[in-house]
């Protein structure tokens, strides 16, 4: 037991492949020589490693084998309690997600918080960088340091020069906290980390940054997204590539009945679509949705909670358009 818990097989496998026991500390993905003694064989260390290995989880899908715990050791869920990586898979696809450790949720018995990495990750660094490319804000964040103009310059600069980088470690080396919330994510910056980035010396650190992020968690089904608002207040969509592939499948099969001959059922059509016939009669339906929502879907401004489930899933799709943008909740005028 751990804290009065039971190890979990993820605690344990993390104790097995801790390499402080052998003499060596980690920097990232690599490996040194620490400056204490091993406990623990060299030989017998390879031979449980050689164990692991034999045992474990072959992924099926190269996009799988691994993920970057971008902000691993940076998050905390709205209770405080830190947060780690985990993942879930449904058939050859994995999705990983930052959960609330489990050591931390048992002990308060509160409910576990889980919010999907790529989404989080994604808000964070592009949060960072719009920050860093502000001179205006980089101004205030260091308006109590009393800075020269001069000094002050080379900060910005250095800042903006992380802000063009592609490689999202440089903005996330800045990052000293995070803190999620129901309707925000808070980022703490550390300043003094861009100061000697920038190579300013002789100037008392200047208090952390917080960059709060407004943010609304959508749930698709069992899956949560976080969906950013935009300027406006209105939730910012992007194009769903299942949806749109679930419209294209609509207007090829509303295709091969305008190209079948009278005599041929619309079974015997279904089937040589290879779909049955109730899923071929819906796809039929989808493909006298509005113009204009067609139009919405391929250009990523559907609502929020349109996805492909939910629309394959209508089984009364009205057949007046004005009634289609009401039921899908589209504006009732058109786009």
């Amino acid at each position: 037991q751990r804290g009065g818990l039971e190890w979990s097989r993820g605690s344990l496998a993390h104790l097995l492949g801790n390499r402080v026991y052998i003499g060596e500390t980690r920097h990232r993905d690599q490996h040194f020589p620490g400056e204490h003694a091993a406990i623990v064989p060299r030989e017998l260390w390879d031979q449980v490693e050689a164990g692991l290995a034999d045992r474990r989880l072959v992924r099926r899908s190269p996009r799988n084998l691994n993920h970057g715990n971008l902000l691993g050791g940076l998050l905390h869920d709205g209770e405080g309690r830190p947060m780690r990586t985990c993942s879930a898979g449904k058939g050859s696809r994995t999705y990983h997600y930052y959960a609330t450790c489990a050591d931390a949720a048992a002990r308060n018995r509160s409910k576990a918080w889980r919010m999907p990495a790529h989404d989080l990750e994604a808000l964070a660094i592009d949060g960072v960088r719009a920050l860093l490319g502000n001179a205006s804000k980089i101004h205030d964040a260091t308006a109590n340091s009393g800075l020269d103009q001069a000094t002050l310059s080379s900060i910005i600069a250095a800042a903006e020069s992380r802000a063009g980088n592609t490689d999202p470690l440089p903005c996330r080396d800045l990052i000293a906290r995070i803190d999620l919330h129901n309707d925000r994510v808070d980022i703490a910056i550390a300043m003094d980390r861009l100061l000697r980035a920038a190579e300013v010396s002789g100037v008392g650190a200047p208090a952390p940054y917080v960059l709060s992020l407004p943010i609304v968690r959508l749930r698709r089904g069992k899956e949560v997204r976080l969906i950013v608002p935009g300027p406006d207040g209105n939730l910012q969509t992007s194009p769903d590539p299942a949806l749109i592939k679930l419209l294209a499948s609509a207007f090829a099969a509303r295709d091969a009945i305008e190209a079948a001959t009278r005599t041929r059922t619309l079974g015997e059509i279904a089937s040589a679509q290879g779909y049955s016939l109730e899923y071929f009669s819906l796809l039929v339906r989808l493909s006298m949705l509005a113009p204009d929502i067609v139009a919405a879907i391929h250009e990523g401004r559907q609502p929020p909670a349109l996805n492909r489930q939910r629309l394959a899933r209508i089984t009364n799709l009205p057949i007046e358009w004005s009634a289609q943008r009401v039921a899908l909740g589209f504006s009732q005028t058109r786009s």
